[in-house]
């Protein structure tokens, strides 16, 4: 009977610490190591492609394009948004910087740069790095605006958040007009 009773404790043990492997708390996967691959879509039929990872959905809205986790853990999981501003794109680097940080005046500017498809890309995030965030303006006409904003929170500070900022960044930075 002694045998028997150990041998269960040790198949139960065993079972606890595999679910226990399983479990990945939301918001605590480091997204800068999944790899992107490019998808086509539009946003207010201006049509584009953009390089994304594997797990994200993309919205049902049909006047943008957004992407996010399924469930709970969209609120802690990296989002992708693409959509048209009706107003003019920024003109310098110093007016994309200052648009990007319309809402989060205190972030502080990781990178900066302006792209081969005369884009400008921003990344950013709050002083905690609880919030990241990259951002990318392209030109469409004097008067009109295709951006991507792509962006992780968590309470705690997002894992490894220099790399998602850069990871961040190549997603945005990946925006492409369809000819």
């Amino acid at each position: 009977m002694a045998m028997l009773s150990v041998l269960l404790v040790a198949v139960s043990c065993g079972k606890g610490s595999d679910k226990a492997k399983a479990k990945v708390k939301p918001g605590s996967e480091d997204w800068a190591k999944r790899s992107l691959s490019r998808v086509e879509a539009t946003a207010k039929k201006v049509g584009f492609s953009i390089e994304l990872p594997a797990g994200l959905e993309k919205s049902k809205d049909d006047t943008s394009a957004s992407w996010t986790v399924p469930g709970n853990a969209r609120f802690v999981s990296p989002k992708v948004h693409v959509n048209v501003s009706e107003m003019p794109p920024p003109a310098t680097m110093a007016d994309a910087v200052r648009r990007s940080l319309l809402m989060s005046k205190k972030d502080t500017v990781k990178a900066k740069r302006t792209l081969a498809n005369g884009g400008f890309l921003v990344i950013h995030h709050n002083a905690k790095k609880t919030k990241v965030h990259a951002r990318v303006h392209l030109r469409l006409s004097p008067k009109r605006t295709l951006y991507c904003g792509a962006s992780q929170s968590r309470g705690g500070g997002v894992p490894n958040a220099d790399a998602v900022m850069d990871w961040l960044g190549k997603i945005c930075g990946s925006l492409q007009l369809k000819p």
